[in-house]
């Protein structure tokens, strides 16, 4: 390896470290959860990550730690004021298969379910890049459900960051963060806030069952072990 990398020019050699990563990652994947990962989707997620980093790391995050609201980081599901509908999202990879999907809950101040949408994507991204296309669906359904007024949790501090910074990202990350900007820009009376995964699980729990239930929209008739999960955010 040594000799090898003295061979290389520098943007080889941060391929070559990218791609030892990858594998040690996939290698990490079968041992503790027995997934699969097949040797071209280790090599398109080294290569979809570096790009990524090299072409955000010198913006994206000096700009983050300024885009933060005192609201953010709660540790556990409160209900909205009356009249808010509150919708939490989260994004699953499940790269074994090249996808990954989006989970999304709309809730009342009740606490009563309104919606659960499920989306799944073809493809293998950075997790970074999966939470800002999920950021993005779950806008773009608020906004076709009319829900003027409401609070949109994630638990992921770099996307919700990004987001609401005024960075200009020049990859597809950016490119996502820009079109999430215009769809709040609209809903301007809808908040984007992030919280700690405990808070979120609901949202997490939704985002995987995506694999097994594609692209399915839930009232209330939901699957037993979803209607469990609701429960207990309203017993905390």
């Amino acid at each position: 390896m040594e000799r090898v990398l003295g061979q290389i020019d520098k943007d080889r050699r941060a391929l070559v470290v990218t791609v030892c990563w990858a594998i040690w990652k996939a290698r990490n994947e079968k041992v503790w959860s027995n997934k699969n990962c097949s040797p071209s989707g280790v090599l398109y997620s080294a290569k979809s990550y570096l790009t990524q980093w090299r072409e955000t790391q010198n913006t994206l995050f000096v700009a983050l730690p300024h885009a933060s609201l005192p609201e953010d980081g709660a540790f556990s599901w409160v209900k909205p004021q009356e009249n808010i509908v509150k919708v939490n999202v989260d994004a699953a990879l499940f790269q074994e298969h090249l996808v990954f999907g989006a989970g999304m809950v709309g809730r009342d101040y009740r606490g009563e379910l309104l919606q659960v949408r499920i989306a799944l994507s073809v493809g293998v991204v950075q997790p970074e890049l999966a939470e800002v296309m999920a950021i993005k669906e779950v806008l773009s359904w608020i906004e076709k459900n009319n829900w003027l007024e409401g609070i949109l949790e994630t638990d992921c501090l770099v996307a919700a960051q990004a987001i609401r910074s005024r960075v200009q990202m020049h990859s597809p990350f950016g490119v996502v963060v820009e079109e999430c900007r215009v769809l709040l820009n609209r809903l301007n009376k809808v908040t984007l806030l992030f919280v700690r995964r405990f808070a979120n699980m609901t949202a997490h729990y939704v985002a995987k069952m995506s694999y097994s239930f594609p692209d399915r929209c839930f009232n209330g008739d939901v699957p037993i072990e979803l209607k469990n999960v609701l429960l207990s955010d309203l017993l905390i």
